[in-house]
């Protein structure tokens, strides 16, 4: 029963002053036999958990407070659950562009 691995690089950059962008790639497969991602699932203490489709690599998270630090998590489901999150520890919207995970 594999779940899937982190979904990296996972890359976190402003958009603008209430908004950050999030870009990441599709896990990489070290068990051949594990059922394809299903979905990807973006978590933050600050707002609810946010489910993106397999087809979607990228999201921009709107409608955020410009001075506060977010901490960004990333993770993909498949049929056996959620695999280990990539982490972006602090992002801050309105800020300079972030490097990648």
């Amino acid at each position: 029963m594999a779940v899937p691995n982190e979904p990296i690089p996972f890359r976190v950059r402003q958009s603008s002053r209430t908004s950050i962008f999030l870009e990441w790639g599709v896990p990489h497969v070290t068990d051949e036999s594990a059922p394809p991602v299903t979905r990807y699932r973006i978590q933050s203490s600050e707002f609810p958990d946010i489910f993106v489709d397999v087809s979607v690599q990228k999201y921009e998270i709107k409608n955020l407070i410009q001075t506060r630090l977010y901490k960004v998590l990333i993770s993909a489901e498949n049929e056996h659950g959620f695999g280990p999150a990539a982490a972006f520890p602090e992002v801050q919207p309105g800020c300079d562009v972030y490097g990648w995970v």
